[in-house]
């Protein structure tokens, strides 16, 4: 069967109706390919709750933060400290827990409280008591690591003065 190909009056070519059935079929597969995705599911979350102390204290007004490593899924999640030095993992897109595996941990001040509401400078600027040693804050140079089993689990940070004291023990959920 000929294939009809003319030019419309906007001068771009029409190959007939076959053809526009046939790109219309190949639209609703790239979609359906789009909506569905491709490749593997990425893990549930897994819970993660813990405490982070230095010094025998709890370590309270920051953030922890958790920055996926390796072939870890997602884009991490984080926690903040109580006044106790607890936290409980929160996915950065919202959901609770972590996606299984390795991440660096590292930790910023958390929001200062108490300015107004529109003041971009009250919600970021960081109070001036952090009594974290620098390395902590810094997500490329901290040295802690947690590994998050499937299960999830506790995680406690015992922070030193000197990186190689510090401590990361993970006590998966059972």
């Amino acid at each position: 069967m000929p294939i009809l190909i003319s030019t419309t009056q906007q001068g771009s070519l029409d190959f007939g109706a076959r053809s526009r059935w046939s790109g219309g079929a190949l639209l609703a597969l790239v979609g359906v390919a789009l909506v569905t995705g491709c490749g593997k599911k990425a893990p549930e979350l897994a819970p993660v709750q813990g405490a982070v102390s230095m010094k025998d204290q709890p370590v309270t007004e920051m953030v922890i933060n958790f920055r996926p490593q390796g072939d870890t899924a997602g884009s991490g999640g984080l926690g903040a400290l109580d006044a106790q030095g607890k936290f409980t993992a929160t996915d950065v897109r919202g959901g609770a827990g972590l996606h299984p595996g390795a991440y660096k941990v590292y930790f910023y001040p958390a929001p200062a409280s108490g300015g107004a509401p529109d003041d971009p400078a009250a919600v970021v600027a960081p109070p001036s008591t952090s009594k974290l040693p620098k390395i902590y804050l810094d997500m490329r140079r901290t040295p802690l690591v947690a590994d998050i089993p499937p299960s999830g689990g506790v995680v406690d940070i015992q922070i030193a003065d000197k990186p190689e004291d510090s401590t990361v023990v993970v006590h998966g959920a059972e």
